[in-house]
Parts: C-alpha cells; structure tokens; sequence
C-alpha cells in the first residue's frame, strides 16, 4: 500500500501531465476549424476549471499533509520533553 506521501506524488505527477495536455490543447484551438472552434473553446475552458480545481484539491492535500507531519513531530517533541521534565 503506498504511503500519502507516495499517492501525492503520483497527484502531483498526474497533475503535471494533465498541464502539458492541457496546454496542448490550448496550443491547437489556432488549427481548429471555425465552425469547430466555439464548442472547442468550450470545452477546453470547461477542462481548463476542472484542472484548476484538482490542482487546488492537490495543494490542499499537500497542506493537509505538511499540517499532520508539523502537529507529530510537535507532538514527538512534546512527549520527549514532558519525558525529561519527569524524571529532572
């Protein structure tokens, strides 16, 4: 089973991936046709706010992540502490 530090960077990967594609896309909107062209924007203007949100949802994971890494090690360093003044 892959750790959350090891699915976020798959995120990340697919993410980064899905910014190329979308970037290619955007590229070929010049070599669509007119008549095409309007749903095309449509629908790459669609993809380009589900990419926005995914890429929010990825740095919101990646806080999330950060948060829970700073609240143990707090908590570790706490516990130390607590451990020492007992025994002082």
């Amino acid at each position: 089973m892959a750790t959350f530090e090891e699915t976020l960077a798959l995120l990340e990967a697919q993410l980064e991936q899905w910014g190329e594609r979308l970037t290619a896309l955007v590229n070929r909107s010049e070599e669509i046709s007119p008549g095409e062209k309007v749903d095309y924007g449509r629908r790459v203007t669609a993809l380009q706010a589900k990419y926005r949100v995914a890429s929010r949802t990825l740095k919101t994971l990646q806080q999330v992540a950060d948060d829970a890494t700073d609240r143990s090690a707090d908590a570790s360093w706490n516990d130390v502490e607590s451990a020492f003044f007992k025994i002082h």
